[in-house]
């Protein structure tokens, strides 16, 4: 297993990002997974101070959770992030629909869930953790007016993207601006070209007004992707970037570290669509290498996990004092007032979604009231439901694990309104 050591020099830091690999291309299109550590060169030359914040960045990570590892493993926090997804590129903007959009919500909340159904082949599945990350799309803009977290520039705007690049980012340079970064995950999809399926940077203080994700659409969400990165993981490996996770092979050589106990060292990354034992030259023995990790570079019908210590090392990035904190408290999720201000059932939150069988359903009520809390099957069926009595509040937990995978509808009902929400049950 790999030692955590604190970084003695700027230099070594980086190089976990930094570190290119002329192999590391998807062996059917060509395309490289992930192009985070040529973005990140490019912004070492325009931004002296980077590399010093990526450095004041891991030490601190490292200490606090040195000092705060107990906390994290043994309480439950969900952290509920908002998405700003900004299309750019007439041509991109026929493609993304709002469905696809939901879509790779979906996936990214089963991914990050611990819920993705893929193989651990010989690792197991204690190895699959649930990160408590969840995302919506926004539901209030920067100026506290009700959206649907989806903006699009279908005019004058660049037809694509080649990077090296952050262009996309700037309404003055063909894109969308970023919305603040403290209270909003900035995702944008484009026409991405120079061979790379995305690009992340990392949460070092201050966050720039480039910090987010770019995802070249052609590999967004699932229905239309192209294969064989059309599983939606692309997203799922970018953001973790976002959250301070390394490549799982570290800086490539050496067998160097990516931080993370519970992954084993890994020479190179690896692509295509391994199955069984993969061992190399860094970990030589069964179980091998873990290729099915979310931060290698396998096929997306590879990609299963996040480890604990990956859990840790990206839930530490919102505790007090860390760089994404103001983003763990986000009103960015709940509607203003004035969008819903005839409307009495408040705050819902249904977690997690995708799910193995448990979900808990909490939300608010303006006025006290009797309400109904039932769920339905796809035809409409119910297979479960209770009451509360003159309620201000529900945190209940449910359990549909004896039901089978699919869609159903969780349905909020008081004398005055009906809310419906969906919930997936993977198994």
């Amino acid at each position: 297993m790999k030692k955590i050591t604190l970084l003695l020099s700027a230099a070594v830091f980086i190089c976990g990002y930094l570190s290119i690999n002329a192999q590391s291309t998807d062996t059917i299109k060509n395309i490289k997974r992930c192009a985070t550590v040529e973005h990140i060169e490019l912004q070492k030359k325009s931004d002296p101070t980077l590399e010093s914040r990526i450095q004041a960045l891991e030490a601190s990570t490292q200490q606090w959770i040195k000092n705060n590892r107990d906390q994290l493993e043994n309480t439950r926090t969900v952290n509920t992030i908002p998405i700003v997804v900004h299309v750019v590129g007439t041509s991109v903007s026929s493609s993304i629909t709002d469905a696809r959009i939901q879509e790779q919500i979906d996936v990214l909340n089963r991914d990050y869930a611990g819920l993705n159904t893929h193989s651990m082949a010989p690792f197991s599945t204690s190895l699959k953790a649930n990160t408590e990350i969840q995302f919506c799309l926004a539901k209030r803009d920067p100026s506290g007016n009700g959206t649907s977290g989806i903006e699009r520039r279908t005019t004058g705007a660049s037809t694509s993207f080649t990077l090296p690049t952050n262009n996309m980012k700037h309404y003055s340079t063909g894109g969308l601006d970023q919305w603040s970064p403290q209270k909003y995950m900035n995702i944008w999809v484009c026409n991405l070209t120079g061979g790379s399926a995305g690009f992340a940077e990392p949460p070092a203080n201050p966050l720039p007004s480039t910090f987010g994700v770019v995802i070249d659409y052609t590999y967004f969400g699932i229905t239309g992707a192209t294969p064989p990165l059309n599983g939606g993981a692309t997203t799922s490996h970018e953001l973790a970037h976002c959250f301070n996770l390394y490549h799982i092979w570290g800086n490539g050589s050496n067998c160097s570290t990516d931080y993370c106990a519970d992954t084993p060292p890994q020479a190179a990354p690896t692509t295509g669509a391994p199955s069984g034992t993969r061992t190399d030259a860094c970990s030589p023995n069964p179980p091998g290498i873990m290729y099915m990790n979310f931060m290698d570079y396998t096929d997306d019908i590879k990609m299963a996990n996040f480890t604990p210590n990956q859990k840790t090392r990206m839930k530490a990035m919102f505790a007090t004092g860390q760089s994404l904190n103001p983003l763990s408290t986000s009103n960015a999720c709940t509607p203003p007032a004035g969008v819903e201000e005839n409307e009495n059932i408040q705050n819902i939150n249904i977690y997690p979604s995708p799910t193995s069988g448990k979900v808990n359903i909490n939300f608010s009520i303006i006025n006290p009231c009797d309400v109904t809390v039932s769920v339905h099957n796809i035809i409409g069926a119910e297979i479960y439901s209770f009451n509360k009595n003159k309620a201000s509040t529900v945190n209940s937990d449910i359990d549909i694990s004896s039901q089978s995978s699919g869609i159903y509808f969780v349905k909020i009902k008081t004398e005055n309104q009906v809310v419906t929400q969906k919930i997936i049950l993977v198994k």
